[in-house]
């Protein structure tokens, strides 16, 4: 699919990378878990990570010229599911999934993003109306809402359509050589055990390094 752009999770393990030329940003989280015989424990594993490309030199003291820019979920990192999915931890039966709700946001300085696509994904693709200030600097927000289905298996490496292509111009390929974006991850779902996790991790800082 190709759609344009119109106009939090409580974690035991939250894993964080930097933003280079290859893909190297990755997001894991592990929630807490409870049953009446026996503790119950379920991860949601997470893949996120982009990069620069295309560098053609510094333009000016401190800023590279870099014509292209992506976001991408369709890479597993050290294991984590590619998109998103589920796993039985610590001993868990496996189980079935239900999904209330996943979303994804990335917020990137203000004005530097002048079009994102999805070209691929089970999502509803969103710019936040409002500018979004964070630790006091204007920030666009751009939100991934999953669509999909929402009934699958622990056992299923990747939730079917959870993986995100994006296509991005930018208003200004010279770019500082160092600056920070942030994106977070919010969940809500279920098993067919009893078990129920409702995550947010907030807004998470991550360093870009062209």
């Amino acid at each position: 699919m190709n759609q344009s752009v119109s106009s939090t999770i409580s974690r035991r393990t939250l894993t964080r990378g930097a933003l280079w030329a290859a893909p190297v940003v990755m997001a894991t989280s592990a929630v807490p878990a409870y049953s009446v015989s026996q503790p119950l424990r379920y991860e949601l594993s997470t893949s996120w990570h982009g990069r620069t490309y295309g560098f053609q030199g510094q333009c000016s003291p401190g800023f590279n010229f870099h014509p292209n820019l992506d976001f991408h979920t369709d890479i597993s990192i050290d294991g984590a599911a590619p998109g998103f999915g589920f796993r039985a931890a610590d001993s868990s039966p496996e189980a079935t999934v239900t999904l209330g709700l996943i979303e994804f946001a990335l917020a990137m300085p203000q004005g530097y993003i002048e079009s994102l696509n999805l070209t691929h994904g089970d999502y509803r693709l969103t710019k936040q109306a409002d500018t979004e200030y964070i630790d006091g600097s204007p920030f666009d927000v751009f939100i991934f809402r999953f669509t999909g289905r929402t009934v699958a298996q622990t056992t299923d490496y990747t939730w079917p359509g959870s993986q995100i292509k994006t296509a991005i111009t930018t208003s200004n390929t010279c770019i500082p050589q160092e600056f920070s974006y942030y994106y977070y991850i919010s969940a809500e779902y279920s098993t067919d055990n009893g078990f129920r996790g409702s995550d947010d991790s907030g807004w998470i800082k991550t360093d870009m390094t062209s």
